[in-house]
């Protein structure tokens, strides 16, 4: 099997090989290859599983944030990494669009890898509102790293969609280690339902 990948290494050096091709928001199967290099055993499977489409290319958001989701390393490390791939001003801070661009990437290369539910349009949009909302930041202003790692801790809905991703495995064995997990959960709150209480 594969090991899993780790975020100060080979995820760091996924981004830094990306960054030298020119930061390509689009990756072919040779840029794709050239970025992940050997890390992601049977690559080209991957490719195909992230080209839902068809046409040859793999939005590098979805990617790199699917990568980083699996990876191992704290949700704070993990933030660190992909923070600075969406902040397109360089400023430390991202603006309403930029973190619809970071849930929504991360949410669509989940689904596409793991097979787990995937967020509307409408959906992201709400999830990025209650971002800004639980801050009292208004929609047209920014935020912070710090905000978002706040959010993912205190949101529960964010809490748990992070942590059913945080101690998965290796990347082929995901999808099932995800599927597990959503059945146990899903048992959990239908004896809850019932009022079958196992706690």
């Amino acid at each position: 099997g594969m090991r899993r990948l780790e975020l100060d290494t080979d995820i760091r050096r996924t981004v830094a090989i990306w960054e030298e091709l020119g930061a390509p928001l689009g990756l072919t199967v040779q840029s794709f290859l050239a970025t992940t290099g050997s890390l992601v055993d049977a690559s080209e499977d991957w490719f195909r599983a992230m080209d839902t489409d068809r046409n040859q290319k793999v939005d590098v958001f979805e990617m790199l944030g699917t990568m980083v989701a699996l990876a191992q390393g704290t949700v704070e490390a993990k933030l660190e990494v992909l923070f600075p791939i969406v902040d397109f001003s360089r400023r430390q801070r991202l603006n309403f669009d930029e973190v619809q661009i970071l849930v929504g990437s991360i949410c669509r290369g989940l689904h596409k890898v793991t097979g787990s539910p995937t967020l509307t349009a409408v959906e992201v949009q709400e999830v990025s509102r209650r971002l800004f909302d639980s801050h009292n930041v208004r929609y047209d202003s920014e935020v912070t790293s710090r905000h978002l790692q706040r959010f993912l801790r205190e949101d529960m809905e964010a809490r748990a969609f992070v942590d059913r991703f945080q101690h998965a495995v290796a990347l082929p064995a995901a999808r099932t280690e995800v599927q597990v997990r959503q059945k146990k959960q899903m048992a959990v709150f239908s004896s809850e339902a019932r009022g079958e209480s196992n706690i």
